[in-house]
């Protein structure tokens, strides 16, 4: 007797929720070719050589730690550095990619490059480490886009994926990050999308291991770093969040173990690195720090240790603000952020770039790949994410010569005020949209038990 056709509801629902294979690589050829038009967007862009003074300082790095090892970095070398150091604040993931890159050049394009004498005397405008230097940074975009794909897929299906995964790896404020820029911001954004992809997962060994690579990329993962942790001693045994601890200390070991070899003094040589290197209130940011210095007439790239108000610093002031507004937010998540979702680690990053001080234009980067790690489900994360975009992309094209040229600080003033309310009105907004229970339900505000495809469902 031949077979019936399966007319109940289990066989429809398998019907509608499970996609053909002819579909599904019709998807991935799609984000296939996705990815390599972004490639060659920028591949078309690395010659262009902008923020001239972080890119001498990314080339400087990568000769030293080939000519003098990896722990030179934290140290000035007098006969190399007679008249203008090497800065790199950064930890030691992003060395060895600068390492990498400076041993490339020396083997594929200039054997005599090793071999320089002095900072200043290197091949600044050599074309071939205009490459070199954004390589890693558009493979890491391109990993980070795909890890985009496959974990919203399983979420919310494919063309939602592929909408997620193109929206960050077209996005134009990523592509002036790095194809221009040359900033490595999507290095340590990878590591921490991982990070918290494998919280989601309840992998908690992995989870932390990728947290560990992306704090020891670059300071920046320490804004949503705290919460992360918070979320996984709340989520898992004490077994099981030591046995994650550990790994993650394991991980840091073996990624400084080749600094320690060289240099017994390496941490606290880079801790100090770090900590002197750019004490602004405001690096350019359009933050609340911004926004009350250029009011009041100050300049926003004063020293952080200058008194604001009754004998406290601004430093102090913006850690005060900064623990309490933490406190009180992971407080709320932790109790009401079920199933968790990749927005509240993207909340608290903005909440970071907005109060604290030293931040950079481009800081707030990482806020985009969490965010689209959600799916943008939401009315809000869409509206965020755009917000984001533009607020972010506008603070580094005001702060950029290149574009800006000759145009009056008059300009640059009163346009970065503006920036800096949008900024925080974005804040403002995803505050009352995400915790404002009196504006909405539970479900629609995104703290509730159930997700939106649950609800539609």
């Amino acid at each position: 007797m031949a077979d019936l056709p399966d007319n109940s509801e289990e066989g429809a629902a398998k019907k509608v929720d499970v996609p053909s294979t002819t579909r599904r690589l019709s998807t991935v050829r799609i984000l296939i070719l996705v990815l390599l038009l972004s490639l060659a967007v920028r591949l078309a862009l690395a010659p262009v050589i902008m923020n001239r003074n972080d890119r001498r300082n990314f080339i400087g790095a990568s000769h030293k730690a080939l000519r003098y090892g990896v722990a030179s970095i934290y140290e000035k070398q007098r006969d190399y550095e007679p008249k203008r150091t090497v800065r790199l604040p950064y930890p030691p993931v992003l060395v060895y990619v600068y390492a990498a890159v400076g041993l490339a050049y020396d083997r594929l394009f200039d054997p005599s490059f090793k071999d320089v004498g002095e900072y200043l005397k290197l091949p600044f405008d050599s074309l071939a480490l205009s490459y070199l230097i954004k390589l890693p940074i558009f493979l890491f975009e391109l990993v980070l886009a795909s890890v985009i794909f496959l974990f919203v897929r399983r979420r919310h299906g494919e063309r939602r994926a592929l909408a997620c995964a193109a929206l960050y790896c077209l996005n134009p404020v990523v592509i002036y990050d790095g194809a221009l820029w040359a900033q490595p911001d999507a290095i340590h954004s990878a590591f921490l999308a991982l990070s918290v992809v494998f919280l989601i997962e309840k992998r908690p060994l992995l989870c932390m291991c990728f947290l560990a690579l992306a704090v020891l990329s670059k300071p920046q993962a320490m804004m949503a770093a705290p919460l992360i942790v918070i979320f996984l001693l709340a989520t898992h045994t004490v077994r099981e969040s030591l046995k994650a601890i550990l790994a993650a200390v394991v991980t840091g070991a073996i990624v400084f173990i080749p600094f320690l070899i060289q240099s017994a003094s390496a941490i606290s040589d880079m801790a100090q690195t770090m900590a002197r290197r750019d004490t602004y209130v405001s690096g350019n940011a359009h933050n609340f720090w911004w926004l009350v210095s250029s009011v009041g007439g100050l300049d926003p790239k004063m020293d952080d240790s200058t008194v604001a108000l009754a004998g406290i610093s601004y430093s102090a002031l913006s850690v005060a603000i900064l623990v309490a507004l933490y406190a009180v937010v992971a407080i709320v998540l932790v109790k009401k952020s079920y199933p968790l979702t990749a927005e509240p680690f993207a909340y608290v990053c903005l909440l970071v770039f907005v109060f604290a001080v030293r931040m950079h234009e481009n800081h707030g980067l990482q806020i985009l790949p969490l965010l689209a790690l959600t799916g943008l489900t939401l009315k809000r994360q869409g509206v965020i994410f755009g917000g984001l975009t533009a607020t972010i992309l506008a603070n580094m094209l005001l702060h950029s010569p290149e574009v800006m040229g000759e145009s009056s600080d008059r300009l640059v003033f009163v346009a970065g005020i503006v920036n800096s309310m949008l900024t925080i009105g974005i804040l403002g907004y995803w505050s009352w949209t995400m915790f404002g229970q009196s504006r909405s339900s539970a479900g629609e505000t995104g703290l509730a038990t159930a997700t939106p495809v649950d609800e539609a469902s």
